[in-house]
């Protein structure tokens, strides 16, 4: 199909960081993001060949070529695509096309190119007033070749063809004319990971939020090893999640790590994919396919922090105050006072006894502080009452005999 035109897809390399290894995982996600997609959710292509049946050949001003459906598979999905790139030529079983954005394509006015796929073949015949006849091939032959007109220039020989296929082709250029065919730009993303301001942190830090934008039903994220997916408040987040899904990265030890979202998603009519010295192909029916997007974190070792030394205060021994007497002076312990009490027992003086029986004092000390020991004296007490008054008595005896 004639002379490349010499596109060449632009990759850039980061620039290293704290850690070697995180600045280049983020690189890659970044440059996988520039490149292959708006937000890094990159599908790759293989063109199998040209579907039997769905092509035919068309003469213009820019040479003879067989136009029409060219089979390709994405993500291991088969479906169909055209050739947006008519001077380069394409071998069957070619891999490695990557899909790329519309701006970093060199592709000219694929917005228009994107309308024709929404309205004509494989995907329809067109508005009202526009329409397109005949079989398969006639279809996708003219619909390849009006696309053909739009990114290169190409214009259709009227009478070197089928009129089938000249017809076709004249209905699709007058609708673009008549501002009949729908716009809708780029296809939308079929999953993405939005990834936040910073993706470092300590380790056992919480790195986030990422945001997942996907048009899948459901979307599975895959930690690396060592990495762990949470909600907002550090709880795992297992399971699917959804468009929309704000998660977190956490990581108990120092190091790079990364999460892959997988999902099985609309890869929309209109991507382009590309492959440096191959033809470019847009793909040209919705076919539903394994995707994935991936976004990454890095933690570092915490600051080992060295508690202050405390040294314990010093607890002086209680003071001792020594009290000498001066010279001559005799210190003694103070003593508990004593009180003594004398119970005097005097004799009736009417009794005269035989032998006067003399009366004793009995002492009895008692103590005001120290308590009560020893054998009670009542019981003596009144023995010697009793003896005493039995003195009384034999006196009084030995007078009446006397008198």
């Amino acid at each position: 199909m004639g002379v490349p035109l010499g596109i060449t897809q632009s990759r850039t390399r980061a620039r290293g960081r704290a850690l070697a290894i995180l600045a280049a995982i983020v690189a890659v996600l970044a440059v996988a993001g520039a490149l292959a997609a708006p937000a890094g959710a990159a599908s790759e292509a293989t063109f199998d060949d040209i579907v039997d049946g769905s092509y035919a050949t068309v003469r213009g001003d820019l040479g003879t070529f067989a136009a029409g459906l060219m089979g390709m598979t994405i993500d291991g999905s088969s479906t169909t695509g055209y050739c947006i790139d008519i001077g380069t030529e394409i071998q069957p079983g070619e891999s490695g096309l990557d899909e790329v954005d519309w701006d970093t394509s060199g592709v000219q006015n694929l917005d228009t190119v994107a309308g024709i796929l929404a309205a004509y073949a494989p995907n329809g015949t067109g508005p009202a007033g526009f329409e397109i006849t005949g079989t398969t091939a006639q279809q996708a032959a003219a619909t390849q070749a009006a696309i053909w007109h739009f990114t290169d220039g190409f214009d259709l020989t009227v009478g070197d063809n089928d009129p089938v296929i000249e017809a076709n082709y004249a209905a699709i250029l007058a609708a673009v004319d008549a501002g009949a065919l729908p716009t809708s730009g780029q296809p939308d993303v079929s999953l993405s990971i939005t990834p936040p301001a910073s993706v470092e942190g300590e380790a056992g830090h919480l790195v986030g939020p990422f945001v997942v934008s996907t048009t899948a039903s459901e979307v599975t994220l895959t930690p690396s090893a060592g990495v762990t997916v949470t909600d907002a408040s550090g709880n795992p987040l297992t399971g699917p999640v959804v468009d929309g899904t704000e998660f977190f990265l956490t990581s108990s030890a120092a190091g790079a790590g990364t999460v892959t979202a997988s999902a099985q998603a609309t890869v929309h009519s209109g991507r382009v994919f590309v492959k440096q010295g191959s033809q470019r192909l847009i793909l040209a029916a919705p076919v539903e396919a394994q995707i994935d997007a991936q976004a990454g974190g890095s933690w570092t070792t915490p600051p080992t922090t060295t508690p202050p030394t405390t040294t314990p205060p010093t607890t002086a021994p209680p003071e001792t105050t020594t009290t000498t007497a001066p010279p001559g002076t005799t210190t003694t312990e103070p003593q508990v006072e004593s009180t003594t009490t004398t119970v005097a027992i005097t004799p009736n003086p009417s009794i005269v006894p035989a032998d006067p029986v003399e009366s004793t004092p009995t002492t009895v000390a008692t103590s005001d502080s120290l308590p009560r020991t020893g054998q009670d004296i009542q019981p003596l007490v009144a023995v010697g009452l009793g003896l005493l008054a039995a003195g009384l008595g034999l006196g009084v005896a030995t007078r009446r005999r006397r008198s």
